[in-house]
């Protein structure tokens, strides 16, 4: 099957937590990966989503290591609005 990544950045106005690890994260830019996979079998392009990430610590602190963290595409949708 052939996979597809959309990544984008997005900013976070407000401190937020992650919901399954309880990590209390900054302000800032954070990358997220949206991962698709193509479903075979029907006579135009479709994909599935199988995982969306979100790389933890922001962009640009002086960290260089970054842990990515699975997230339900609700829970960050939740989370955008809230910061709004």
């Amino acid at each position: 099957m052939e996979n597809k990544i959309i990544t984008s950045v997005i900013h976070i106005n407000h401190e937020f937590m992650l919901p399954e690890t309880k990590q209390v994260c900054p302000p800032g830019d954070y990358t997220i990966s949206q991962e698709d996979e193509l479903i075979e079998g029907v006579s135009w392009l479709a994909y599935r989503r199988t995982g969306t990430f979100i790389d933890i610590p922001s962009i640009g602190t002086s960290k260089t290591q970054i842990e990515r963290h699975a997230i339900a595409s609700d829970e960050l949708t939740a989370i955008i609005e809230w910061d709004r």
